[in-house]
C-alpha cells in the first residue's frame, strides 16, 4: 500500500484576491469529496427497472456507473491540471476498474500520482462497518491495502466512510493503518452536540485531526468552502442515480456548470484543493480536542442514526434487516473460528472474508432497499458461513470429528468439545422489559454466574413493529464504541439528538447504575434506540415478516468492566462450533425467513416495473446528501 502524503496546492498563477470576502487576503480554499459506492444499486436494478434492451444485472449497472459517472470528472480533472479533488471509493471498486475498466484506471492512477486526485478508501466492501466487532473492520483494512498495493494506486491518508459512518473507534484505529485526518459530517456534529460550524477543525489525540465536512469556515489567514460534499455518482448526471435505469446517464451541460462553478472561484484566487493538502497546511492550527461523539452517520436525522439500517423500513416494504444482520454476524463468528484452525484452507478463508464484507454492505439493510439489495446481502453472507465450514472440511476429517469447537478468546480448537448445557432455573426478572407493539413475553433464568441473567424474549405474530423496550435512567450513553473494545460513558446531556438508535456492535447497554443489557447479536442485532423524553430503549424492527420472532439478551448486575468482559465473551469471542459439513444458515434466522431470491433475479414483494419511479424519485435523488452539492443548497 502507497500511503503518500498529499502534494502542495497548486495555485495556478491566479490573483490572490477572492470573491468571498472582498479587499481581504485571505487564502481561499475550495474543497469537494465525491463519494463512489459501486454497490450503490448492489446486486442490480432487478424487480426495479425491467426495460427492454436496459440491462438491469450487477456488473451492468456497475459499469454504467463507472462510464457515465466515474469517466467524465476524470475527463474534467484531466482538463484542469491546477484542480485537486477527494474521490473516495471502496477497494472493490478498485477491483472492478481493474478487471473491466482499465482505462479508467490508467487515468485514475495518473492524476493520483499527480496530486489532483486524493484517494479516500476505509474499507474493502460499503460495509455498515459500525455494526461489526473489530476484526471484520481489521480484515477490511488489510484487503484495502492489497487492492490498491496491487493496483499501484496511492491511498491518501484522509477518511471518509460509506453513510460518513463516524466514531470514535475509527478515529482510534486511524494511525495504526496510516490514516491522520477524519472527514466528520456536520450533519452528525450538529446532531452530536449542536455544532453550528464555526469551529471546523479538530484534534483528537496527539496523531488525528477532525474536519467537519460540508462546513464553510474562516479564519484570519484563510477561509474554506465546499462545492461537494455528496454521492460522486451525481456530480456527472444532473443528481441522478442508478435507481432511475436508462436514465441515470452523463450530463454534459449539468456538468459544464459545476466546471463553470469552479472555474470562477480558481478566476477568483480560490485554491481548488484536496482534503489532505488543506489539512498538510493548516491541519495543526487547532488546539480544539474534538468533543465526544456517538456512533453515527452522516444524516442522523433522517435516519434515526443507525435504525434506518439497523431496523426500519424503507419505502419499497422489502426490508429483512434482522434477518441480514443476524446472518452476518453468524457468518463472522464462523470465519474468524476457521482462522484459529491451524490447517484451516487459507484460499477458501479469504474468499469467505471477501464475501462477509461484501454482504455487509449498508445497502442491503437501508436506506430504501431493493428485494435483490435484500438478497444480495443475505446471499453473500450465507456464501461466508458456508466458506468458514469448507475452509476447516479436511481439518474435520484428520480429527475425525463432526465439528470442531473453538473457542474464540483462548484460541484453543476442540474436536467435537462442546457439552450439551441444560437451560438455566427460572429467575426474578431485575428490570422490567415491555413490548409496545405486538405481544410477547419475556423469559427469566439463571446462567450459572450469580451477577448475570439470561432473558429469552419472544414476540407473537402481528403486523405492528416487533418491539424490546427496557428501561434507561438516561444519564448515560454507556457501551461499547464500535472498533474498540473498551467502555466509553458519555453524559446523555451531551447528545443533542433525541432519539437516538446506536449500532451496539458489542451488545451492550447501560440500563441504570450497576445495572447492564446486553443482547445476544446472533439471536438479535437491532439498533438501539435511546430516548431521553421516555426513558427508555428500545429494540424495534419494522422490517420482515408478521411471524413470531425470538431474542436472547443477558443483565449484568455489576460494574463497567464485568458488563465489558461478558459482553466481549457474548459477542466477540463467542465459543464457536464448526459443523462439518457446514448446516443451513439461513433456516433459523429472525422472523423465520427463508434466504432471499437465491441471487439477482429479486422477487415478488417489491415494485415491478419504471413506473413505480414516480413514487419514490424525490426520496431517492437526495438520499444520502448532506446539503452541499455544486452550489445548489
Amino acid at each position: 500500500m502507497r500511503i503518500i502524503p498529499p502534494l502542495p496546492v497548486r495555485n495556478g498563477g491566479h490573483s490572490n484576491s477572492n470573491n468571498l470576502t472582498p479587499g481581504a487576503t485571505l487564502e481561499a480554499y475550495v474543497l469537494s469529496l465525491l463519494h463512489f459506492n459501486i454497490q450503490y444499486c448492489a446486486g442490480g436494478t432487478a424487480g426495479l427497472i425491467e426495460v427492454a434492451g436496459y440491462a438491469n444485472d450487477d456488473a451492468s449497472v456497475q459499469d454504467q456507473t463507472i462510464i457515465e459517472s466515474f469517466d467524465p470528472i476524470l475527463t474534467m480533472l484531466e482538463a484542469h491540471p491546477t484542480w485537486q479533488m477527494d474521490i473516495e471509493l471502496q477497494a472493490y471498486m478498485v477491483e472492478i476498474l481493474k478487471d473491466r475498466h482499465p482505462e479508467s484506471l490508467t487515468r485514475l492512477r495518473a492524476l493520483a500520482d499527480s496530486g489532483q486526485v486524493e484517494l479516500v478508501s476505509f474499507h474493502y466492501s460499503d460495509q455498515l462497518f459500525l455494526a461489526y466487532p473489530w476484526r471484520d473492520q481489521q480484515k477490511s483494512l488489510e484487503l484495502t491495502a492489497e487492492v490498491f498495493a496491487d493496483a499501484d494506486l496511492p491511498l491518501s491518508n484522509v477518511v471518509f466512510t460509506q453513510e460518513g459512518q463516524f466514531g470514535e473507534g475509527m478515529l482510534q484505529r486511524m494511525p495504526e493503518y496510516g490514516y491522520a485526518t477524519a472527514v466528520l459530517p456536520h450533519n452528525l456534529a450538529e446532531a452530536a452536540w449542536g455544532s453550528n460550524g464555526s469551529q471546523a477543525t479538530y484534534r483528537y489525540g496527539d496523531d488525528v485531526r477532525v474536519i467537519v465536512g460540508g462546513s464553510g469556515f474562516a479564519t484570519e489567514d484563510y477561509s474554506v468552502s465546499w462545492h461537494f460534499l455528496n454521492d460522486g455518482e451525481l456530480y456527472a448526471t444532473n443528481d441522478l442515480n442508478c435507481y432511475l435505469g436508462p436514465a441515470f446517464v452523463y450530463d454534459p451541460e449539468d456538468m459544464a456548470q459545476r466546471e463553470a462553478e469552479l472555474q470562477a472561484q480558481e478566476d477568483a484566487g480560490a485554491k481548488i484543493a484536496s482534503i489532505g493538502s488543506f489539512m498538510s497546511a493548516h491541519g495543526n492550527d487547532t488546539d480544539t480536542e474534538l468533543p465526544s461523539v456517538v456512533d453515527g452517520t452522516w444524516q442522523p436525522d433522517d435516519t434515526g442514526n443507525l435504525l434506518r439500517w439497523m431496523g426500519g423500513m424503507g419505502i419499497w416494504g422489502a426490508d429483512k434487516d434482522e434477518q441480514v444482520l443476524v446472518g452476518n454476524v453468524r457468518a463472522r463468528h464462523r470465519l474468524a473460528a476457521a482462522e484459529l484452525v491451524e490447517d484451516a484452507n487459507a484460499d477458501l478463508l479469504a474468499e469467505g472474508w471477501r464475501e462477509a464484507l461484501l454482504g455487509q454492505v449498508s445497502d442491503a439493510t437501508g436506506w430504501n432497499p431493493l428485494e435483490v439489495e435484500v438478497s444480495y446481502g443475505i446471499d453473500h453472507g450465507a456464501a461466508a458461513y458456508e466458506l468458514a465450514a469448507a475452509s476447516v472440511a479436511d481439518a474435520c476429517a484428520e480429527r475425525g470429528a463432526d465439528w470442531l469447537s473453538v473457542d474464540l478468546a483462548t484460541h484453543v480448537v476442540t474436536p467435537n468439545g462442546r457439552v450439551a448445557v441444560s437451560g438455566g432455573d427460572p429467575a426474578t426478572a431485575p428490570v422490567a422489559i415491555v413490548f409496545p407493539g405486538r405481544t410477547g413475553t419475556a423469559t427469566w433464568t439463571t446462567t450459572g454466574e450469580a451477577d448475570v441473567l439470561a432473558v429469552s424474549v419472544h414476540l407473537d405474530a402481528g403486523e405492528d413493529p416487533a418491539i424490546v423496550q427496557f428501561p434507561w435512567d438516561g444519564i448515560e450513553y454507556a457501551t461499547i464504541p464500535a472498533l474498540t473494545e473498551t467502555m466509553r460513558e458519555i453524559p446523555a446531556a451531551e447528545v443533542t439528538l433525541d432519539p437516538i438508535g446506536l449500532p451496539l456492535p458489542l451488545g451492550v447497554f447501560r440500563i441504570s447504575d450497576g445495572v447492564w443489557g446486553i443482547k445476544k447479536t446472533d439471536t438479535t442485532h437491532l439498533a438501539g434506540v435511546y430516548s431521553k423524553a421516555d426513558s427508555t430503549i428500545q429494540f424495534q424492527d419494522e422490517t420482515g415478516s408478521a411471524d413470531a420472532r425470538t431474542g436472547e439478551y443477558l443483565v449484568v448486575l455489576g460494574d463497567a468492566p464485568r458488563a465489558t468482559e461478558v459482553a466481549l465473551a457474548l459477542n466477540a469471542y463467542p465459543v464457536v462450533d464448526l459443523q462439518c459439513p457446514p448446516g443451513d444458515m439461513t433456516a433459523e434466522l429472525p422472523c423465520g425467513c427463508a434466504a432471499g431470491s437465491g441471487g439477482a433475479g429479486g422477487g415478488g414483494a417489491g415494485p415491478s416495473a419504471i413506473a413505480t419511479l414516480a413514487v419514490a424519485t424525490l426520496a431517492l435523488l437526495r438520499r444520502r446528501t448532506v446539503g452541499v452539492a455544486g452550489g445548489r443548497g
